[in-house]
């Protein structure tokens, strides 16, 4: 019975994201409510804990003619806006080397047509069945 017992706590999922570390990691776009708005979410199911952070794009929209002076800007901003992102997931990644993380996107579309993206949600993502 011992044994059993103790087979039925190591698989509980008993797994939690320190959050306040994870937001600290995204700080710079804390430190600007102006610039982005952030969302808080977390899931925790029988095999994962998961975690997400959703981040406002910059206020950038694909229009249907524009110059190429406009589409390189565009292209720019938002190449840097998810080096952000990237900078940020990494410094995750060095308490949590085994996360899985998941961008998700709520887009602008207009008349069927993407226009643009409007949230990123940084999901992080550990499987527990594998741990030990």
């Amino acid at each position: 019975m011992n044994y059993l017992k103790k087979y039925n706590e190591d698989v509980e999922n008993k797994f939690e994201f320190d959050k306040d570390y994870i937001k600290d990691c995204f700080i710079e776009f804390i430190d600007d409510p102006k610039k982005y708005d952030l969302d808080e979410d977390s899931d925790t199911r029988e095999h994962s804990v998961e975690y997400s952070l959703g981040i406002n794009c910059p206020d950038l929209t694909l229009n249907h003619q524009y110059y190429i002076d406009d589409f390189i800007k565009y292209s720019e901003e938002l190449a840097n806006f998810y080096k952000e992102i990237e900078s940020s997931i990494d410094k995750v990644k060095i308490k949590y080397p085994d996360v899985v993380v998941r961008l998700d996107h709520d887009n602008y579309v207009d008349r069927g047509e993407l226009t643009g993206t409007k949230f990123v949600w940084v999901r992080f993502i550990v499987y527990v069945w594998n741990k030990k």
